[in-house]
């Protein structure tokens, strides 16, 4: 599955849910704003209960940079 497919996937399962959502997937940069239109649309958005997670890419980026210093 590419990350366009996974995009689209979750894009399209979001959009039936009226809930807290926390977005933890790969482009959540891309992800949260589309969570946000499609849930406007729904006529069910609230700030309040849509926030993001990128702690998995500051640990892969704390990873590489890790690597390319040196450390283990």
């Amino acid at each position: 599955m590419t990350k366009d497919d996974l995009f689209k996937t979750n894009a399209s399962i979001i959009r039936h849910f009226a809930a807290i959502f926390c977005v933890v997937t790969n482009l959540v940069n891309s992800t949260l704003p589309v969570a946000a239109e499609t849930l406007r649309k729904a006529g069910v958005f609230n700030p309040a209960r849509l926030f993001s997670v990128t702690t998995s890419d500051v640990v892969r980026v704390s990873t590489f940079i890790a690597h390319a210093l040196g450390d283990t």
